[in-house]
């Protein structure tokens, strides 16, 4: 059941029936949550703990039954069921928050929340507790989240500039690729630049145009004059997106284009470093991984064969600068990768996969340790550079100063050092 069906429900004649009968029934005079009233000539007798029922008695000679009469509630007993349903409904929305903080599912939370009464039987608050797996859905996309949306767009009323930053990735529940949209901005308040989370866009394709239109609707309550820069990763579709978005909008020409993403310029160079070489390391590399992976057979005789429990890494392809720890471990085990190699071929146990063929084939080049060393120096080069940069802090404006150190560092191994110093730190 989506909003809309909860907001139909809201309406139905049904529904407001019931709400009435619970306000009437529930409706509390404010004085009674103060003193006693004065006394009465009557006998009271207390019926439940939140009402009494009052009898007046007659003054005719006759024997008239006495008439009950409703009275307000007991004080003490009012205000507390007040205070207790304050209470519940904050405990509600904190367990929420703890399911956004801790990254856990709506069912998880529910579950949990079910254990409060069992946990706290003398607790009021944990008895009225519920939270079902819509109920803390339904809390946390139409009640807190548009509160903390609101509370956003009302500080960004009071700030100058804003730096609008986004990126796209496959979600594999919806099935579509969703466009996350974050906020950056100088909080005179507290002195510092905050990130903030704005929304998030679902889209089908991601051309330009579709991306152009999802941005547009994305920042719709922010004043274009106040964007600063628009930060994002460096797929070419997502230039062009810029250059459309900011070509045909008013009141941005003063946005700042640094160009694309620095660690996306030097991540890209160190691949294309290596496919230029066409050593195919990484072939090996993530074959020498897959090899044992999930094996023990092999992961035995390779103990067995060498007498060594130290074992190859993951080596991802498309995070090239973190890769420095598979890259020293592939050249640790090395001398032991081919020894259980001579080891199988002599006793006839190859294993009949494709990764086995390709590290046999790799572990035959003599220059092998050369090229795994010098990827590493260079990776080891480059990863600091990665660990400055990737951080929330706003590190733009000692890019350019890092990025010609790092480039000059790298040619120094090339260049004679007389050449580097006479050429210029930008081309004129």
């Amino acid at each position: 059941m989506g909003i809309a069906a909860v907001s139909s429900h809201a309406v139905s004649k049904k529904h407001l029936t019931a709400v009435s009968i619970v306000q009437s029934a529930s409706q509390t005079n404010i004085r009674a949550f103060f003193g006693a009233g004065p006394n009465l000539p009557c006998s009271m007798t207390a019926t439940t703990t939140s009402e009494c029922v009052l009898t007046v008695p007659s003054t005719s000679a006759e024997s008239v039954p006495a008439k009950p009469v409703a009275v307000a509630p007991d004080g003490k007993a009012s205000l507390n069921g007040f205070l207790v349903k304050k209470c519940v409904t904050k405990a509600e929305v904190v367990w929420c928050l703890n399911t956004i903080a801790t990254h856990g599912s709506f069912r998880s939370a529910a579950a949990s929340a079910a254990l409060f009464p069992i946990m706290f039987p003398m607790c009021d608050v944990a008895k009225k507790l519920q939270l079902g797996k819509d109920k803390v859905g339904y809390t946390i996309c139409y009640g807190i989240a548009p509160y903390f949306r609101n509370r956003l767009l009302s500080k960004l009323h009071s700030v100058a500039h804003v730096v609008v930053a986004f990126d796209e990735s496959l979600n594999k529940i919806a099935q579509k690729e969703q466009m996350d949209v974050l906020i950056r901005f100088w909080d005179p308040a507290d002195d510092v630049v905050k990130t903030r989370y704005l929304t998030s866009c679902f889209l089908g394709h991601t051309r330009a145009e579709d991306l152009a239109a999802a941005f547009k609707k994305a920042t719709e309550n922010i004043e274009p004059a106040k964007i600063l820069q628009l930060s994002m990763d460096s797929p070419n579709v997502n230039l062009k997106s810029l250059k459309q978005e900011f070509s045909a909008s008013d009141g941005n020409q003063n946005v700042v284009d640094i160009g694309s993403c620095g660690l996306h310029v030097v991540s890209g160079a160190f691949k294309t470093g290596h496919n230029v070489t066409k050593w195919n390391t990484v072939v090996f590399l993530r074959s020498l991984h897959n090899l044992f992976k999930n094996v023990p057979a092999r992961r035995a005789d390779y103990v067995n064969f060498t007498g060594s429990i130290l074992f190859p890494l993951k080596f991802c392809s498309v995070r090239w600068l973190e890769n420095g720890k598979a890259l020293a471990r592939a050249l640790q085990v090395l001398p032991n990768v081919v020894k259980y190699v001579e080891r199988v071929k002599k006793e006839k146990k190859l294993p009949a996969c494709g990764s086995y063929a390709h590290v046999e084939t790799a572990v035959k080049d003599e220059m092998l340790p050369v090229k795994l060393a010098f990827m590493l120096s260079v990776s080891e080069e480059l990863e600091p550079f990665l660990a400055e940069f990737q951080t929330e802090k706003p590190m733009l404006p000692f890019l350019a100063t890092a990025l010609d150190g790092l480039l000059r560092s790298l040619l120094g191994r090339i260049v004679l050092k007389e050449k580097l110093d006479a050429a210029g730190t930008f081309p004129n």
